[in-house]
């Protein structure tokens, strides 16, 4: 806070324009900009540099690289065994579907796409384990049509299962701007 990286966050400050920074200029740096400034101060104070992220609202925050760490150990911690191990395959559409896909869903909202990327890709490739696994399909012979059919949504005839990396770029637009 004291070197200026404090915010008002949807409150007027005393010049009434938003997101100011304590110092009351407009920060233009970029993103590496300001870690190199994070690191520097770190170093000048004698403070290690972060080493990890927080976690707020299911989302990590902090540097990219940790990030996008953090989220794939989330992505990692969904129960894809244990669905994978149900013996009713509806059951295992019906959950994966309502649980695994939502709390991913979330991080491809909630995250830049450069660093859940990796994290989401992991994701689509344990949801296609299991519905090739319900399907009783080896991978082998996934077709380009089974696996459009699989990502259509359950109005067009599909499983509903659209690949979160591929569409993480319009998640993170639409949460930003909303």
């Amino acid at each position: 806070q004291q070197a200026g990286f404090g915010l008002w966050k949807g409150k007027k400050n005393p010049e009434g324009s938003r997101w100011v920074s304590r110092n009351r200029k407009r920060d233009k740096r970029t993103l590496s900009e300001l870690l190199a400034d994070l690191k520097s101060l770190c170093s000048e104070h004698q403070l290690p540099p972060p080493s990890n992220c927080i976690t707020i609202l299911g989302s990590p925050v902090g540097l990219p690289h940790l990030e996008s760490n953090a989220a794939m150990d989330l992505v990692q911690a969904l129960p894809f065994p244990n669905l994978a191990q149900l013996p009713d395959k509806q059951s295992r559409l019906l959950l994966l579907r309502e649980t695994t896909s939502k709390a991913s869903n979330h991080l491809a909202r909630c995250m830049p796409p450069s660093t859940a990327n990796r994290a989401l890709r992991f994701h689509d490739e344990k949801v296609l384990d299991i519905v090739l696994d319900v399907l009783e399909l080896p991978r082998s012979q996934l077709t380009a049509l089974t696996k459009t059919e699989i990502g259509l949504p359950l109005a067009h005839g599909g499983l509903g299962f659209r690949s979160l990396a591929d569409s993480a770029q319009l998640c993170y637009l639409a949460s930003v701007s909303s």
